[in-house]
């Protein structure tokens, strides 16, 4: 999973079991794929099209969330 840098935004949500999880998230990213098959038949696929979301309880270094809008 890739993204270019100014593409994802992190934001921080409300942990329903207590505390609070940072999200980041890319409406684009780019995927691939390795399936090891039987035999030694790996079948790599990929696209340029696909979503990316990482959510974590702890601080992502460097990475600053912004607020989410009220309401």
């Amino acid at each position: 999973m890739t993204t270019d840098d100014d593409d994802p935004v992190a934001v921080t949500y409300s942990d329903p079991r207590g505390g609070t999880r940072t999200v980041r998230h890319a409406a684009l990213a780019s995927v691939e794929l390795t399936l090891d098959r039987p035999a030694n038949r790996e079948l790599v696929l990929s696209s340029g099209r696909g979503a990316y979301e990482y959510g974590t309880r702890q601080g992502m270094p460097g990475i600053e969330p912004q607020p989410l809008p009220e309401g």
